[in-house]
C-alpha cells in the first residue's frame, strides 16, 4: 500500500496516499459532545465482556475522551486489502489505549453498542504514552474471549503514529493540535492468512491502561464497513440469442464456502445473492480453484455440457460463462403412398402436448411457413423446446387424401428429433377412362383400332 501511516498528518505527500487522496472513501464516525451527553462505558467493564453495560455523563474532557474517528480500506497492487484509521482525541495528555473493534456480524446487541462477536473478530489497539505512539497490536476473538496479542509493528503488517505538530484536517476542516490525531494501517488479507473473512462494522472505545484487563471508558458507536478478503463467483447464463436466461442449476467444485465437496446452486435461490434471471452470484468465497459445471438446465432447453474452471484470488472475483443453451429440432417427411415419391406442399400443425412443450402451436407448410427445410417432402422445425410434440397433417397435397392417422407423436429430447414414419397420402379414387380411334374417320365396315388411357390420379406407373 502507498498510504503513509507514519507521518503522523492527513495530507498527500508526494506519490503516497493519504486521508486527503482523491477517490478514498473516508467513514467518518462522530463521538457525542463530551460532558453529561456523552456515552461510555459502565464501571467495571472490560474488553473481553461482549454486552457491557453503557452509561452517560462519566468521562470527562481527558485523555481517554475520543473526538472522532476515521476509516477507510483500499486493495493495493497485490490485491491486499488494507485497513486505514484515524482517531482525534480530545487532550494530549497521559498514558493509554484506543482500540477499533471489528466485528463480522451485524447483529446488535442490547447496549446499543456492541455487535455480536463471531470468531475471527478482531481488536486493534493503539498504545500511547506521554502522547507518543508506542505499539499497535492485535487479538483475535476465538469465540469466548480475545485470543493473544500480536504485534503488527514488528510482524510488518502495520505501522502507525501520532501528530508532532498541528495538522490540517481535509476531512472535518479545521486545525488538529499536536498530539491528539493518531492513525494507523495494516494488511488485513496477511494478517487473516489470506482466507475469507468479511467484517461489517468498526467501532473504537478506550481504556485508561494498556492491559487488556484494564477497564473501559469512551466509545464512539459503530461505523458500517465492508472489508472483505473473500472473493466472489459470477456464473453467467444464456440462450442460443445471447440473452440472460434463468433457471438453470450448477455444481461449483470444491465449495467455495467450505473448500470440501461440492455446492449446488440454482439462479434465484440460496446462495445466490443476484436476483437477476441468468446471473447466479456467490459473495464471501473462499480464494481458491474452482470448477463450474451445468447440471440441470432451464426447463425445455439442452444443457450445456462444458464445464469452466477459473481462480478466485484473495479479495478477488471469477466470471465462469456465459453457459450457453440451446432449443432443439423436429424433422418429417411426406411420400406418395404408393410409389414412396416425395410430395411437395401438404399443411401440417405442430402441438406441444407435454414437457415444456405444451403451450407451442404452429403451423407448418411444406417449402413454406415455419419449414426450415427447402427440400419438397422434407420439413424442418428449429427453436423447440424439449418435451413431446404432435404432428398433425391438416391439409394433404392437391389430388391426395389424409392419411389415416393423420398424426404422429414425437419426443424431442436433445438437439434433434425425427417422426418415427413418413407421413404417407394416398392418390385420390379419381378414375377416368378415354377413349381415342387409331385412325380417323372410321369408315363403316372397316376394322377400327383405339387407344385407351385409364387415369387414377397420383404418380408412377398403372397397374
Amino acid at each position: 500500500s502507498a498510504f503513509d501511516a507514519t507521518d503522523g498528518n492527513l495530507v498527500v505527500n508526494g506519490d503516497e496516499t493519504d486521508w486527503c487522496s482523491p477517490g478514498l472513501g473516508v467513514v467518518t464516525k462522530t463521538d457525542l459532545p463530551s460532558g453529561q451527553g456523552d456515552d461510555s462505558y459502565a464501571e467495571g467493564a472490560k474488553e473481553h465482556d461482549t454486552n457491557p453495560p453503557v452509561e452517560f455523563g462519566s468521562i470527562p474532557n481527558n485523555k481517554v475522551d475520543l473526538v472522532r474517528t476515521y476509516v477507510a480500506s483500499e486493495t493495493g497492487a497485490s490485491g491486499d486489502l488494507f485497513v486505514y484509521v484515524g482517531w482525534v482525541r480530545a487532550d494530549d495528555n497521559g498514558t493509554g489505549t484506543i482500540s477499533f473493534e471489528l466485528n463480522q456480524s451485524g447483529v446488535l446487541l442490547s447496549n446499543g453498542v456492541n455487535h455480536q462477536r463471531t470468531a475471527g473478530d478482531l481488536l486493534i489497539t493503539f498504545d500511547f504514552g506521554g502522547g507518543q505512539f508506542e505499539s499497535l497490536e492485535v487479538n483475535t476473538w476465538t469465540g469466548s474471549a480475545w485470543g493473544p496479542e500480536v504485534d503488527l509493528v514488528a510482524t510488518g503488517l502495520g505501522e502507525g503514529s501520532v501528530n508532532q505538530v498541528d495538522v490540517a484536517d481535509c476531512i472535518a476542516g479545521g486545525t488538529i493540535d499536536d498530539l491528539k490525531f493518531g492513525e494507523f494501517s495494516f494488511n488485513l488479507t496477511d494478517l487473516i492468512g489470506g482466507e475469507c473473512r468479511s467484517f461489517a462494522s468498526v467501532f473504537a472505545k478506550s481504556r485508561a491502561s494498556n492491559p487488556i484487563e484494564s477497564k473501559l471508558k469512551e466509545l464512539i458507536k459503530p461505523a458500517s464497513v465492508d472489508f472483505s478478503t473473500c472473493g466472489q463467483i459470477t456464473i453467467l447464463k444464456q440462450d442460443e440469442n445471447q440473452q440472460a436466461l434463468g433457471g438453470a442449476t450448477f455444481s461449483v467444485t470444491p465449495n467455495p464456502y467450505t473448500l470440501s465437496g461440492s455446492l449446488s446452486v440454482t439462479d434465484d435461490a440460496a446462495p445466490d445473492d443476484d436476483g437477476a434471471a441468468g446471473t447466479i452470484h456467490l459473495s464471501d468465497v473462499e480464494p481458491g480453484t474452482y470448477t463450474v459445471c451445468e447440471t440441470a438446465a432451464p426447463a425445455g432447453y439442452i444443457i450445456d455440457i462444458d464445464c469452466q474452471e477459473l481462480t478466485v484470488a484473495v479479495n478477488g472475483a471469477a466470471s465462469f460463462g456465459p453457459f450457453i443453451n440451446g432449443l432443439g429440432d423436429i424433422t418429417w417427411t411426406k411420400v406418395d403412398a404408393q410409389s414412396r415419391d416425395a410430395l411437395c406442399c401438404a399443411g401440417f400443425g405442430l402441438e406441444g402436448i407435454a414437457g415444456a412443450a405444451v403451450g407451442t402451436s404452429l403451423s407448418v407448410i411444406d417449402n413454406g411457413t415455419n419449414d426450415g427445410d427447402a427440400d419438397p417432402g422434407e420439413l424442418l422445425v428449429t427453436g423447440l423446446k424439449l418435451g413431446t410434440y404432435r404432428i398433425t397433417e391438416v391439409t394433404p397435397p392437391a389430388g391426395y387424401d389424409l392419411p389415416d392417422p393423420a398424426f404422429i407423436d414425437v419426443v424431442l429430447a436433445g438437439e434433434s428429433a425425427s417422426a418415427s414414419s413418413a407421413f404417407e397420402d394416398a392418390p385420390q379414387v379419381d378414375t377416368s377412362i378415354a377413349k381415342t380411334a387409331v385412325v380417323d374417320p372410321i369408315v363403316a365396315g372397316d376394322d377400327a383400332s383405339f387407344d385407351v388411357v385409364v387415369s387414377a390420379g397420383g404418380t408412377g406407373d398403372s397397374e
